[in-house]
């Protein structure tokens, strides 16, 4: 199951469920997930993300402030 978060300006937040058991991709297949954030006017960043393989399992993720 995968969870899916979508975020617009101005907008609530809709949090979407998807099932990916139709989808199965092959093993060559890697998931990359990022996400970053701007603290309103100042210069405070944030960013970050995960590598899953194809059955979902981590494989590497990272973080940058």
């Amino acid at each position: 199951t995968i969870h899916k978060y979508e975020a617009h300006l101005g907008a609530q937040i809709s949090n979407i469920l998807k099932s990916n058991s139709t989808n199965n991709p092959d093993e060559t297949w890697v998931f990359l997930s990022t996400d970053g954030a701007v603290v309103g006017d100042s210069s405070f960043t944030a960013s970050g993300g995960v590598v899953r393989d194809h059955d979902g399992k981590w494989i590497v993720g990272f973080t940058r402030f």
